[in-house]
């Protein structure tokens, strides 16, 4: 909620009314801590993390995901990071960030949910398409 709560008031310059303007949605991916976050080895972590930055680039290149990072200074220390996914649907999203070698090795789980923003207060590159699953 906090997270919702920032991301909103760092993208609105002025106050929301009902009239600012269309809706639309993106899909925010949190990114958790899993429960084999701390039992795999150093080796083994430096090589999944590999992997799950590998598969975020490919998603991003893809156009699945518009941006990703990891989070600091949070007061929730389960929570690791985020995505903003455009897809068709949640299930969809959720099969693309289930694919992630880091959620398959249960170093972390994700919660997704439909975001919605006013498309007048915040603008994000143009859809490329919507980008079919493997």
């Amino acid at each position: 909620m906090h997270l919702l709560l920032f991301v909103l008031l760092v993208f609105s310059t002025s106050a929301w009314s009902a009239d600012a303007g269309e809706f639309g949605s993106l899909y925010l991916v949190l990114l958790k801590a899993g429960d084999s976050a701390d039992k795999i080895d150093d080796v083994g972590l430096a090589e999944l993390q590999k992997q799950h930055l590998a598969h975020l680039t490919k998603l991003t290149e893809a156009g699945n995901i518009l941006v990703a990072g990891p989070f600091d200074e949070q007061d929730d220390d389960t929570l690791r990071g985020l995505c903003l996914y455009r897809a068709a649907d949640k299930e969809e999203v959720r099969k693309l960030a289930e694919a992630d070698p880091a959620v398959k090795a249960g170093r972390i789980q994700v919660e997704v949910q439909r975001w919605w923003f006013h498309t007048d207060r915040i603008v994000f590159p143009k859809d490329p398409g919507v980008v079919k699953t493997e």
